[in-house]
């Protein structure tokens, strides 16, 4: 059973993953507005908090948002992380993920 509230969304978005000080390697695999599941060969343990730093399309007021990250989940291939965030790091988010549904499915806002 799937424990999803949000959307989940694919992008290539610049993305700068941080664990005791050292960058982790990767990319996102999916978004949403409150997690996402990072693809990584670095091993961060579970329950540990990250530093996650999410570069915004141009239309966006801010050229990334910053967020901190639980991992909630490791596989061999990544790792599964909850944002922990404040309300305008949300809606920097959310606006990102409805922007790329959007372009997604054609419909122009």
């Amino acid at each position: 059973m799937d424990k999803r509230h949000f959307v989940r969304v694919r992008t290539d978005a610049e993305t700068r993953v941080t664990y005791l000080g050292q960058n982790i390697p990767g990319a996102i695999h999916d978004l949403s507005v409150n997690g996402m599941f990072f693809l990584t060969s670095s091993g961060v343990p579970l329950q540990e908090m990250i530093e996650v730093e999410i570069a915004l399309p141009l239309s966006a007021p801010e050229p990334s948002v910053k967020v901190r990250g639980k991992v909630v989940r490791v596989e061999e291939r990544g790792i599964g992380v909850h944002f922990a965030m404040e309300l305008g790091a949300y809606r920097l988010l959310k606006d990102m993920v409805a922007k790329i549904m959007e372009e997604e499915s054609g419909i122009d806002s």
